[in-house]
This record gives C-alpha cells, sequence and structure tokens, in this order.
C-alpha cells in the first residue's frame, strides 16, 4: 500500500513538473522573435518526447526531472539567440 501511495505522489510531482514546463515553454514561445524556434527550444521540444516515454513506462520521478530541466531550458530560450549561445547556455546549466 505504501508503494502506491508513493507512486501516486511521484505521479502528482511530474504532473506539477510538466504543468511548469508547459507554462515556460509558453512564456518563451511568445518571447521568441517572430516565433522563430531557436537551438535551444529546438533541443526542448525534442526532449518532450523523452519525458512523456518516461511518464507514459510510469517513470515518474525520472519524467519530474527531465519536465523541470526543460522548464528551465525553455525559460533560457528567448535570450540564448544564435546556435553557439544556445550551446553556450547548456554547457553553463550542465
Amino acid at each position: 500500500m505504501r508503494r502506491l501511495l508513493d507512486q501516486v505522489k511521484e505521479k502528482e510531482q511530474a504532473d506539477e513538473a510538466r504543468k511548469r514546463m508547459e507554462a515556460s515553454r509558453s512564456r518563451a514561445e511568445q518571447k521568441l522573435k517572430g516565433g522563430k524556434v531557436n537551438l535551444l527550444y529546438w533541443v526542448a521540444s525534442e526532449k518532450e518526447k523523452d519525458a512523456l516515454t518516461s511518464y507514459n513506462k510510469n517513470d515518474f520521478s525520472s519524467a519530474e526531472t527531465l519536465y523541470n530541466i526543460l522548464s528551465r531550458v525553455y525559460e533560457s530560450s528567448p535570450e540564448a539567440g544564435g546556435e553557439e549561445a544556445g550551446l553556450q547556455k547548456l554547457r553553463s546549466m550542465a
């Protein structure tokens, strides 16, 4: 029973992290100039698939971690500019 309750809690945390990530993505889309997608935005959007895969496999803690990281990447994307600046941002986040 305890394990089931822990899994429910992990799922709820992953859901909250996904909501924050989606809000970050929405803000980034609004800030990006002319809807032009840069490297950071593209990387984050591609990695969303990995987070969803983890979520669908009931690996909620991994999904939560990915959603939290993706939220930070989306938040950084409007300031990143070109590819070189985007790579530098990713390096500094790592």
